[in-house]
């Protein structure tokens, strides 16, 4: 019996057990529940090339923005796994698994940091069974394991700044050039970034480590720059294009039409997030069923449908609410800790700046 009692006051059983049913549901019948879908046509065949036809290549495929191409590394990261399974589509989906299991660990390791044991375990079942991370982290596709690297940039961000360890600079400029891999979204994380790297040279202006981290950003952007000196200058010129086409995009217009949608997007995305709400609409694998977020309602059509949605966003706005109390009260004596986490959170919404409402989505 004392053994049992103990092992429920475990910290290392809970978190394994986390690990082990979170990864169940990423894993459950992975191979029967695929979807082939354009942009998975389009990577694979970047992938053939670079294996079969030995054309290696500087740049990814094109964003949304015609012209504008990713950096390769997520393409070649993904070549062990579908060489590996013989080409099959399994292959990349068992990668995209992984890292969204080791995930899970990522995010415990931040909110424990911040708060306790006990809220660290509870907010990382939630985590493990959010429908949105679980259904992206089961689907091959760029985006799909950006939030890993979002939380990996945010734990070495805090533990660099509260916990005075230098050495998570090197894992901060990792993530920041990996992300921009994934999807150049993470782009509103530069700010902090820049702030990190001057701290460092602040401290120390000899600092290695600042010049080291400096190299691992631009190995991970390299061949994006050379393929911009190459071809004189694609990328930009196609970014200057998509910027001019923007309707307001520099008067008070602009910010008159975008920062109403900052402040509705701050409660509608938790509530969506945490209820599950629109996710066929939101994070379906189907491309061609994907709505603009702007599109996407609390309410679904129907008296029936109503009154179930109204209840989930009624219990997602407590939920967010209590959070929100959570947060205030906990970190009340801790300020630094509240500007850190309110300006990655801040941070993030800027997203919304960077797109229209005609190209602006519920993963970006």
């Amino acid at each position: 019996m004392k053994k049992i009692k103990n092992l429920l006051h475990n910290e290392k059983f809970w978190l394994l057990l986390v690990f082990l049913l979170g990864g169940i549901i990423r894993f459950w019948q992975l191979d029967s529940r695929q979807f082939f879908s354009y942009d998975q046509a389009r990577d694979y065949l970047i992938i053939k090339k670079i294996i079969i036809d030995h054309k290696f290549t500087l740049v990814g495929p094109t964003v949304l923005a015609p012209g504008i191409f990713l950096p390769p590394f997520y393409y070649y990261s993904l070549i062990p796994f579908l060489w590996g399974f013989g080409y099959r589509l399994i292959g990349p989906d068992i990668y995209t698994a992984l890292l969204g299991t080791l995930a899970l660990g990522v995010f415990y390791l931040v909110v424990k940091d911040f708060f306790e044991k006990k809220t660290a375990l509870v907010t990382s079942i939630v985590f493990a069974f959010n429908p949105y991370l679980v259904q992206s982290s089961r689907h091959a596709w760029n985006p799909n394991t950006i939030y890993l690297f979002t939380l990996l940039f945010f734990l070495a961000f805090e533990r660099y700044l509260l916990q005075k360890k230098p050495r998570y600079l090197l894992l901060a400029a990792f993530c920041f050039s990996w992300a921009l891999n994934l999807h150049y979204s993470f782009f509103v994380f530069t700010p902090l970034l820049i702030f990190l790297f001057f701290k460092e040279l602040k401290t120390n202006w000899k600092s290695r480590l600042f010049w080291l981290s400096l190299v691992v950003f631009f190995i991970f952007i390299s061949p994006l720059l050379a393929f911009e000196l190459r071809h004189n200058f694609p990328n930009l010129k196609a970014f200057a294009m998509f910027v001019d086409r923007q309707p307001g995009l520099f008067p008070g217009y602009f910010l008159l039409e975008r920062v109403p949608k900052i402040i509705v997007d701050l409660i509608k995305m938790p509530i969506t997030l945490i209820t599950g709400l629109n996710q066929e609409q939101n994070i379906t694998i189907n491309p061609s069923h994907i709505l603009l977020f702007d599109q996407t309602s609390l309410l679904a059509n129907g008296i029936f449908s109503s009154i179930i949605q109204a209840v989930k966003v009624i219990s997602g706005l407590g939920i967010v609410s209590a959070m929100i109390f959570f947060l205030f009260k906990s970190l009340s004596g801790d300020k630094i800790k509240l500007r850190l986490l309110l300006s990655f959170v801040i941070s993030g919404f800027l997203i919304r700046l960077a797109f229209p409402s005609s190209s602006f989505y519920f993963y970006h």
